[in-house]
């Protein structure tokens, strides 16, 4: 895959064990275009002991939290980006503009190649460990079985993002990075075939206890919650039900205080990104969210009408700042934006309620309405609001679909996206985002293949609407 594969190689590996806190320090450049060391620990040595091999794993998490830019999409860059596609906020400093107007330069640096360049980063270190631990008779076989485990949803997880932001992408299942050059865009299908193949396997090696003290590594439960959101994307209800079910019968429970919902360690989090840079220890949600003297990301006013009276989310999860006398919202999930001795908030990728939401959708998409209505009530109940069971018990099915998706946009709004994904796989994006926005296109529901990759990749055709 271009730079993204000729320059990493087989020392990718070796650069996050020796070198994490550089590359943390470094910023995305340098893990792009750093020629191999010379003193590079070779793949094939890094998992011939247990120590060497729980580092290797434990860098690909590293490497996916790096950046105080919305650049990674694994850092949570595709909260900002997404909520700009989609009709959750707009960039007052027009720095993403594209993105608000859904007419993105695919020739530039900004997040549409850094999604993809960085993703692909992740995946060729994913790739290697997965490689040296099959390959490997030295690791011990529990930490064997929990690393692959962890490897396969890693994987799955960058495949998810690529394919709903990109469509078509590359599916690359090894680590020949000359081969992988040249390999041109498999379809959507094959790519959830094996998001899907990956997250059973994980399920399968992975156990119910987390691997560390707190939930930034992955468990069985992580690679469920996940699974039960890919079904439920692909209209397979009735297995979406039954994933999202063994997440809500497991450990977890929603927080009823809806200030603490991101807080880390919480009992809501199925998984979370926990900062590995020094310079900022909490979630980069803050940082990029909460304004200083100006505005950054303001709510547009749809969503901020979108919130019921009395909904305790909206007081909780929005912030007001006065500017040249005008107030502008913005999201307040993650409330601290300065760097502490320790860390109070991590980036919360998957939690409790979302499987709350994928069921209730998944119920009544089977018409199983009274299952649907008590899932959603859990929601709003937490949020303060009047439960459907008791105003509306007799509620139609296609009434009780939009009252979820409501729900979703309400409850996980800049949120990895959920909006943006939301619209698209509904059918609603031209709907709701021709109304809003004078330049959307029905080919903007997909961003454009980065442009840089193409020029030494010509096997990777474009999405319509870019050339």
């Amino acid at each position: 895959m271009s730079k993204t594969y000729h320059n990493i190689k087989g020392w990718l590996l070796s650069s996050l064990i020796l070198t994490t806190v550089t590359l943390v320090n470094s910023g995305c450049d340098k893990l792009l275009d750093a020629a191999p060391p010379n003193d590079a620990i070779p793949v094939s040595e890094i998992f011939t002991n247990d120590n060497t091999a729980l580092s290797a794993v434990s860098g690909i998490y590293a490497n996916m939290i790096l950046g105080a830019d919305p650049f990674y999409l694994t850092n949570g860059g595709i909260t900002v980006t997404g909520g700009l596609c989609s009709d959750e906020f707009y960039d007052f400093s027009q720095t993403f503009n594209d993105y608000a107007i859904n007419q993105i330069a695919y020739s530039n640096y900004g997040p549409v190649y850094y999604h993809w360049a960085n993703t692909y980063s992740s995946i060729y270190a994913i790739n290697s460990a997965i490689i040296g631990l099959e390959g490997s008779s030295l690791v011990s076989a529990a930490l064997k079985q929990q690393l692959l485990g962890e490897a396969y949803f890693l994987r799955a997880y960058c495949y998810f993002y690529l394919t709903n932001i990109y469509g078509k992408v590359p599916l690359i299942l090894n680590n020949d990075y000359a081969a992988n050059a040249e390999k041109g865009r498999d379809s959507v299908s094959a790519v959830y075939s094996q998001v899907i193949s990956d997250l059973q396997k994980a399920e399968s090696l992975l156990t119910a206890t987390y691997p560390s003290a707190e939930q930034v590594r992955a468990n069985k439960y992580v690679a469920s919650a996940l699974l039960a959101r890919v079904y439920l994307y692909n209209k397979q209800w009735a297995l979406a039900e039954t994933k999202a079910s063994e997440v809500l019968q497991g450990p977890y429970t929603l927080v009823p205080d809806v200030t603490k919902v991101f807080l880390k360690a919480n009992t809501e989090a199925i998984w979370q990104l926990k900062s590995v840079a020094t310079s900022f220890l909490n979630a980069w949600d803050a940082r990029w969210f909460i304004p200083g003297s100006t505005p950054a990301y303001v709510i547009n006013s749809g969503l901020l009408n979108a919130f019921e009276t009395n909904d305790k989310r909206k007081t909780a999860w929005i912030g007001n700042i006065t500017y040249q006398g005008q107030v502008y919202s913005y999201p307040y999930k993650y409330k601290i934006n300065t760097n502490g001795g320790t860390a109070a908030e991590y980036n919360t990728v998957l939690r409790l309620s979302e499987q709350y939401l994928i069921r209730a959708e998944a119920r009544a998409q089977q018409n199983e309405l009274n299952g649907a209505i008590q899932d959603v009530d859990s929601i709003r109940n937490r949020a303060g609001l009047e439960l459907i069971a008791n105003t509306n018990a007799g509620i139609t099915q296609n009434a009780l679909l939009d009252a979820i998706a409501h729900e979703r946009r309400v409850e996980l709004f800049a949120e990895y996206g959920h909006r943006w994904f939301d619209l698209i796989r509904t059918g609603k994006a031209d709907e709701v985002l021709g109304a809003l926005k004078p330049t959307w296109k029905p080919t903007a529901k997909l961003w454009p293949v980065p442009q840089r990759e193409r020029a030494v990749n010509t096997n990777l055709s474009q999405n319509d609407g870019y050339e």
